[in-house]
C-alpha cells in the first residue's frame, strides 16, 4: 500500500494491484484475505494531487479456488506424465473424441508415441472401427 500512496502522490495511476491482508482473531480464522485495488488521484485546476482514491475489491475466493485449481493440476501432470512403472496406460479425449492426453505408459502398451497420437479421432483413427 506504501508504494501506491507514494506513486499517488507522484501522480502515477496504478491498476489491478493485488494486496495480501492479515486477518486478526483466533488462530484458526487468521486466513489472508486478498483484495485488487485500484487507485487515482483528485487534482485540483492548477493539477495539485488534492486527493487520492483506492477502489479494491475482495478477491478472496477466487485466489483460493486458483491456487487449489493450480495445485491439482500439477499433481494431475505428475501423475499422468510420470515414467513410474506403477502407474497406468492412461488417454483422455476432447468433445470432438479426439486424444487430448497419452500418457508413457500408453506409449510402452501400444508403441505410439504421444506426438503420433494427440489430435487424432480415437474411434476410427487410433482403436479403429466398431463393426456389427
Amino acid at each position: 500500500m506504501e508504494n501506491c500512496t507514494c506513486w499517488q502522490n507522484a501522480g502515477e495511476e496504478d491498476k489491478n494491484v493485488e494486496i495480501k491482508m492479515k486477518t486478526f482473531g483466533p488462530e484458526d480464522q487468521r486466513t489472508p484475505i486478498f483484495v485488487v485495488v485500484n487507485a487515482c488521484s483528485s487534482r485540483d485546476y492548477t493539477d495539485n494531487i488534492v486527493g487520492v482514491c483506492f477502489v479494491g475489491q475482495d478477491v478472496t475466493c477466487q485466489k483460493v479456488f486458483m491456487d487449489k485449481f493450480i495445485s491439482i493440476q500439477g499433481d494431475y501432470k505428475a501423475i499422468v506424465h510420470s515414467p513410474n512403472p506403477l502407474i497406468p496406460p492412461i488417454f483422455a479425449s476432447d468433445d470432438n473424441t479426439c486424444c487430448s492426453e497419452w500418457n508413457t505408459a500408453m506409449e510402452k502398451l501400444t508403441g505410439w508415441s504421444k506426438e503420433e497420437i494427440i489430435g487424432k479421432m480415437l474411434v476410427g483413427e487410433v482403436f479403429g472401427v466398431v463393426v456389427d
